[in-house]
C-alpha cells in the first residue's frame, strides 16, 4: 500500500513539471448588460502563468462600431483587493468592428492578453475576474462560457 501511495504523489508531482497547459472553463449564463458586479471566472488552484483566454457563446456575436461588448479580466487577489490587468487595453478585446472581433457560435475566440508578462504571473487562491461592459444595444451574450488557459509555475 505504501508503494502505491508512494507512486500516485510522484505521478502528480510530475505534472506540475510538464510545462502542460492547464484549463479552467467557466459558464457564466447569458449576460444581458455591463456584469456588474463582476462575474469570477476561476480561483485559481496553484501558483502559475496565463496563457490564453478564450470565450465562447452559442449565439454568434457580429462585431459593430456601435453596439458592441469590451472584455476586461483581472486579478483580485486572494482578497479582493487586487488590480491588476490580464488582457490588453485595446480594440482587440471587444466586439467593434473596427480593431475587435466577432464571436461566431461554438467557436472559442480568443482574448489578447497584457504584453506585460509579470501581470499574467498568478498565486494560489488568486481570483479572476472578468468585466464585460456593453455600449449601446449590444446582442446579449448567451451561455458566455470562458476558457482560462495557464501554465504552472
Amino acid at each position: 500500500m505504501p508503494k502505491k501511495f508512494s507512486q500516485k504523489i510522484l505521478s502528480n508531482k510530475a505534472d506540475v513539471f510538464t510545462g502542460r497547459t492547464n484549463n479552467i472553463p467557466m459558464n457564466l449564463g447569458t449576460i444581458s448588460a455591463t456584469t456588474n458586479p463582476l462575474k469570477i471566472v476561476a480561483v485559481m488552484p496553484r501558483k502559475g502563468t496565463i496563457t490564453g483566454v478564450d470565450l465562447i457563446v452559442n449565439t454568434a456575436i457580429t462585431a459593430n462600431d456601435t453596439n458592441y461588448w469590451t472584455f476586461a479580466l483581472t486579478n483580485k487577489s486572494t482578497d479582493g483587493s487586487g488590480s491588476t490587468v490580464l488582457l490588453a487595453a485595446t480594440d482587440a478585446n471587444t466586439t467593434k468592428a473596427t480593431g475587435g472581433i466577432g464571436l461566431a457560435a461554438y467557436d472559442a475566440t480568443a482574448l489578447t492578453l497584457s504584453s506585460t508578462t509579470a501581470d499574467l504571473n498568478f498565486n494560489a487562491g488568486d481570483v479572476i475576474t472578468l468585466t464585460a461592459t456593453k455600449a449601446a444595444s449590444a446582442s446579449n451574450l448567451v451561455d458566455l462560457t470562458t476558457n482560462l488557459k495557464f501554465k504552472d509555475r
